[in-house]
């Protein structure tokens, strides 16, 4: 670098920089007790809000917990339009798999599956008659859910379900049946019969 170059440069301004970093740097490695009081505030206010993000993972649902084959299930009022007694299951040849039969209800005929056909992949043709129909809120689709016993209506903290769906109430092994998306898987595979009935 030349002289004249060098002459160009404000030391004194370059002093006052090295001050000015080094008071910022002073200030946050020992910050007044303004400085305290706003970090502290800052770290509760994020403690505040991790615990309403933990609180609102914990979302009680109404459930109906019913019992068919053995097995304790949960079913979510929300997707439940009502119950029937099954007194009559007329059995549909090449109705699938998962279908017990239809039943007549109030006029109305509705397939009835079993929820251990969706569990197990059982056959149906394995499943004894259910006593009972859950009907299933849904705008197209007519179906219930055959068990065998209805037991109580209870609340569920859906942050008590383990990632295989499994949760205890009442002491008791309890599986919770997502019961939008077997809806939603029973919408599809209609949808897909019916595509494939109108290219045939």
């Amino acid at each position: 670098m030349s002289t004249t170059e060098n002459s160009k440069i404000d030391w004194n301004a370059v002093r006052e920089r090295l001050k000015e970093d080094e008071a910022s740097l002073h200030a946050l490695l020992e910050p007044n007790e303004q400085q305290v009081k706003n970090i502290l505030d800052a770290r509760a206010q994020a403690l505040r809000r991790k615990q309403q993000d933990a609180s609102s993972t914990a979302i009680d649902v109404k459930c109906l917990i019913v019992k068919t084959g053995g097995e304790r299930m949960a079913l979510e009022l929300v997707h439940i339009s009502g119950v029937e007694e099954i007194k009559k299951l007329v059995a549909v040849p090449g109705g699938g798999s998962q279908v017990l039969g239809i039943a007549n209800v109030s006029g109305s005929l509705q397939a009835v599956i079993s929820p251990l056909t969706l569990m197990r992949n059982a056959e149906a043709s394995q499943i004894q008659h259910p006593r009972w129909g859950i009907v299933l809120r849904h705008p197209q689709l007519q179906v219930m859910l055959g068990v065998d016993e209805l037991l109580q209506i209870s609340t569920v903290q859906k942050s008590a379900v383990d990632e295989t769906g499994i949760f205890m109430i009442d002491e008791q092994m309890t599986v919770f049946l997502e019961l939008e998306a077997i809806l939603n898987d029973l919408e599809e595979k209609r949808r897909h019969r019916t595509d494939i009935t109108s290219h045939d």
